[in-house]
């Protein structure tokens, strides 16, 4: 018996010393092996046995650049990155080069992307077709009605008050945009062009209870600059400016003797009194921010500047997303905005994306919130309005094509429109009225080097 047991514990014994020996990789056979799985493109093997052989110390330029290359080829771009890195430090090759590119471009890291392009030299430039190039042209424009804009009307602008009653209520608004995004030096950079036209119902009654009432119109055009600027492979510094210049028109009192802009291109008063003026406006945005950026994550926090009617407001932004896959296939984004000081509000955001067969993107979002005079995306887009979005729900398509991606956007929101009363020409907020309106968006974006 006790024969048998000692039989059986040498057996064990051999046994876990032949599997450790079977275990024990070397450079050569980890060399081998990862060539065969390579040559196979059989990519879970070779992730097996690269992890297997990193693990017990075995570590060179081959093993590194197969695994890299594992990776991105089972698209799991974040984990490729770093053995890409360590390959290329190990030996500046042009295939690990345009691997890496690509792991920062498919990884939603587009910023180490274009800052990484930006440095490649000429002939991998040039063999990428990278050169001279901007990285996408987007073109898109919106229309929005307000379906219910004559409920908004206060029938009785000046109720028990002897003050006198005034009112922009918005009946439609029109918008199109044309972006450049470029790779430079330091990470992206991007202007924007944007058209804004609102059409209006103005009405004003007096101390007399006289009602003016007439047709409002705004035009708006707005030029942004927002730079991504990279300080390590994860990390991005967030800067960027908008200049907004426009035109409204609006009731005003204006002394006998005075002129103003008026519907016919200028006007002179023959005596006091209201009259319907062009009025033109000029706004400043300024927005900076830090930005972790990986095929993870995308974690931004920014803060804002704006100065509209002669008032500052600002607000933080803080936005989260997370790519599960390490991928684009499927995203979950929050955001957060809060306005600071006296003019308070907030806006709560959520977004979910997903990409179906390759072939369709479909994405759905929504907000919530007490906010206006704020800006959205970190100043890519800008609400300098009085009115108050309350609730917004959206779905987006998007049809990716081989050099253009197709969208479209169906929006439905709620939101508070003010009226006012004036005291010595002075505008002094009365309430405020909701309403609800639908938006139909539509746009196109050239990729020129994806």
């Amino acid at each position: 018996m006790k024969i048998r047991i000692i039989i059986l514990i040498a057996g064990i014994l051999i046994s876990i010393k032949v599997a450790a020996q079977e275990e024990q990789l070397t450079e050569t056979l980890a060399d081998m092996q990862s060539y065969n799985f390579l040559m196979q493109k059989n990519w879970e093997g070779l992730i097996i046995i690269g992890n297997k052989a990193l693990s017990q110390n075995i570590d060179f330029y081959y093993l590194r650049a197969r695994l890299g290359i594992a990776y991105y080829e089972s698209g799991q771009y974040a984990l490729a990155i770093p053995h890409l890195k360590k390959a290329l430090r190990l030996d500046a090759n042009i295939i690990i080069r345009e691997y890496l590119y690509y792991a920062y471009l498919l990884g939603s890291n587009e910023t180490a992307a274009a800052h990484m392009a930006a440095n490649m030299p000429s002939d991998v430039k040039r063999k990428l077709e990278l050169e001279g190039k901007l990285l996408t042209i987007g073109l898109s424009a919106y229309y929005q009605p307000v379906a219910n804009y004559s409920s908004l009307v206060v029938d009785d602008l000046n109720q028990d008050y002897s003050l006198v009653g005034k009112q922009s209520i918005l009946k439609s608004r029109s918008q199109a945009q044309i972006s450049f995004r470029k790779r430079n030096k330091t990470g992206l950079m991007q202007i924007g062009l944007q058209t804004l036209y609102a059409s209006s119902l103005l009405r004003l009654q007096d101390e007399e209870d006289t009602l003016y009432q007439s047709d409002g119109r705004t035009f708006q055009q707005s030029v942004i600059l927002n730079n991504s600027f990279k300080i390590t492979d994860y990390l991005n510094l967030l800067a960027g400016t908008n200049i907004i210049l426009g035109n409204t028109q609006s009731i005003a009192y204006y002394e006998a003797g005075s002129s103003g802009g008026g519907f016919g291109g200028g006007f002179s008063t023959t005596e006091s009194g209201y009259y319907v003026s062009n009025f033109n406006f000029s706004e400043l945005v300024l927005n900076t921010g830090m930005e972790y950026k990986s095929a993870w994550f995308d974690i931004p926090l920014g803060f804002s500047f704006m100065r509209t009617n002669g008032i500052t407001h600002l607000q933080t932004e803080f936005q989260n997303t997370i790519y599960p896959f390490a991928n684009q296939n499927l995203y979950i984004n929050t955001g957060y905005i809060g306005k600071l000081g006296t003019n308070k509000g907030y806006l709560f955001k959520a977004k979910v994306g997903v990409g179906l067969f390759n072939r369709v993107w479909l994405e759905t979002l929504y907000w919530s919130g007490d906010i206006n005079h704020f800006t959205s995306d970190f100043g890519s887009s800008v609400f300098n309005s009085d009115e108050k979005i309350r609730k917004k729900m959206a779905l987006n398509i998007m049809i990716p094509l081989k050099q253009i991606d197709v969208y479209f956007t169906a929006e439905q929101y709620t939101s508070d429109f003010p009226y006012y009363y004036e005291i010595e020409l002075e505008n002094k907020l009365a309430g405020y009225k909701q309403s609800s309106s639908a938006l139909v968006y539509a746009g196109i974006r050239f990729k020129i080097n994806k």
